[in-house]
C-alpha cells in the first residue's frame, strides 16, 4: 500500500503512458484494440449484407441476425468466470483463435444453416473478447493513469471501428466476401499472438506487483 501511495503521487497524463516500463505495454494494448475492433466492426456492419447476398430476403436476414446475436447472450458472463479461473491471457488468446476459426467458417458457409450456426459461434466469441479486453486493459496500468490507458486504447479502437466497415467493401471487390472474412480471421489471429507474446498476466496479482 505504501508503494502504491508513492506511485499515485506522480503526475499522470498522456505522456505517462510512455514512461519507463509502460511504453511497450501501451503499444501492445493499442495494437490489440485496433486489430480486434477493425475486424469486429468490419464483420458486424456487413454481416447482414452477407446473408442477403447469399439469397436471403431482408426479412429472413433480420431473423437470422437475431439468432446470430443471441449466440453472444451468455458470453460475457462465461468469459468473466473463465478469466477469474484460468487467467486473462489464456482466455483472451483462446477466444481470439476460436473467433478466427468461426469467422473463417462463416465466410465459407455454403448454406443458410451453416451461416447462422457459424455466425452464432462467431458472435459468442466476439462478446467474449470484448468483455475480456475491457476487464484486462485497466489492469495493465497503475491507478494514476488507468483512465488514460483505457481511454486511449478505446480511442484507438474507435478509429479501427470506423476503418473496418470502410475497408470491407474494398476487400469484397478484390477477394469476395470469402476473402474479406479470411482477412478478418487473420486480424484475430494476429491479435491472439500479440496477447501470447507481449501481454502480461494480471490474474491474482496486486496493483503494486503489476505496476512494478
Amino acid at each position: 500500500a505504501h508503494k502504491e501511495s508513492r506511485v499515485a503521487e506522480g503526475r499522470a497524463g498522456f505522456r505517462s503512458l510512455f514512461a519507463a516500463g509502460y511504453a511497450s505495454r501501451t503499444l501492445f494494448i493499442w495494437a490489440l484494440w485496433f486489430l480486434f475492433l477493425l475486424a469486429y466492426y468490419g464483420i458486424s456492419v456487413w454481416i447482414g449484407k452477407f446473408l442477403v447476398d447469399r439469397g436471403m430476403s431482408i426479412t429472413a436476414s433480420v431473423g437470422a441476425g437475431v439468432l446470430i446475436t443471441a449466440g453472444g447472450m451468455p458470453a460475457a458472463w462465461i468469459a468473466g468466470e473463465a478469466m477469474e479461473r484460468y487467467g486473462r491471457k489464456l482466455i483472451i488468446a483462446l477466444s481470439l483463435f476460436c473467433l478466427a476459426v468461426a469467422a473463417f467458417l462463416y465466410g465459407q458457409a455454403s448454406s443458410d444453416t451453416q451461416a447462422v450456426m457459424a455466425g452464432a459461434v462467431m458472435h459468442f466469441f466476439l462478446v467474449c473478447v470484448a468483455t475480456s479486453i475491457y476487464a484486462y486493459t485497466p489492469e495493465l496500468f497503475p491507478t494514476r493513469m488507468r483512465a488514460t490507458g483505457l481511454g486511449t486504447a478505446s480511442t484507438i479502437g474507435r478509429i479501427a471501428a470506423v476503418s473496418g466497415p470502410l475497408l470491407i467493401p474494398l476487400m469484397i471487390m478484390q477477394w469476395s466476401f470469402t476473402g474479406a472474412f479470411v482477412v478478418c480471421s487473420l486480424c484475430f489471429v494476429a491479435a491472439a499472438l500479440l496477447v501470447i507474446f507481449f501481454g502480461p498476466e494480471t490474474r491474482d496479482r496486486s496493483i503494486e506487483d503489476i505496476s512494478g
